[in-house]
């Protein structure tokens, strides 16, 4: 939520805009799109990081496969609800 959220503001607009540039080397423009999705984002971070713990850490990590759904569906529900709450006031 807070990379792609807090993009522009000064601790985060720097990693975000490092993370462009390593994107644009490949010249893959669809791939610059999960930078700016928050539930995109969610995801795939969530499904890299567990993969680096299962294959590199521990192979014993049984819920690498479903917690990337996990966390877009939690960064997609607090999303939704903050937008619930920020409308009923």
């Amino acid at each position: 939520l807070l990379f792609t959220e807090k993009r522009e503001e000064f601790p985060v607009s720097f990693f975000h805009n490092i993370f462009l540039k390593v994107l644009r080397i490949f010249r893959y423009e669809k791939l610059e799109k999960v930078a700016f999705c928050i539930v995109c984002f969610s995801f795939w971070a969530a499904l890299l990081t567990d993969c680096f713990i299962y294959f590199v850490i521990d192979k014993s990590y049984f819920m690498w496969p479903l917690s990337g759904f996990a966390t877009s569906g939690l960064s997609w529900f607090i999303i939704d609800l903050l937008n619930t709450l920020d409308s009923s006031e």
